[in-house]
């Protein structure tokens, strides 16, 4: 019983890495992004890019697979953490409430539309109309240069 459950929870940990994300941005957006400064940007603890300009996050429905390997990948955190950090943000009125989108049909389609706007899809989504920033693989973070 003990190498059932063992055997489990292996199996679902490396479910969770599964799927390959790739960070977009506008393609008019120049700024590069490292780890930290998308962790700062998802946190809501800075608004800005490098450049000064303003930066709006969307994420991938709350229910996703891709919004719960982000939330891991990225900011260390499950969906539901990050769903109470962002509550207790809007409680306090620190923040207004994060964008989301259903699709990586809408995520392309929205961050293509908005030059302040960054968003993260699935890497086998063909990144039509936007600049890819970079990829979750793995739990890692890879810039592009």
């Amino acid at each position: 019983m003990r190498l059932l459950m063992l055997f489990i929870t292996l199996l679902l940990s490396c479910s969770v890495y599964a799927t390959e994300l790739m960070l977009i941005a506008h393609p008019n957006n120049t700024n590069k992004l490292e780890q930290h400064s998308l962790i700062q940007l998802y946190l809501n603890k800075t608004s800005t890019f490098a450049d000064g300009s303003a930066a709006v996050i969307f994420h991938s429905a709350r229910d996703s697979e891709q919004h719960q390997q982000f939330c891991l990948s990225l900011l260390n955190l499950t969906a539901s953490q990050y769903q109470s950090y962002w509550s207790r943000l809007i409680f306090t009125g620190a923040a207004a409430r994060p964008h989301f989108v259903q699709n990586d049909e809408e995520m392309l389609k929205t961050v293509s539309n908005n030059k302040s706007a960054i968003g993260y899809i699935s890497a086998s989504t063909e990144p039509v109309n936007v600049r890819v920033i970079g990829y979750l693989h793995n739990g890692k973070w890879q810039a592009m240069p």
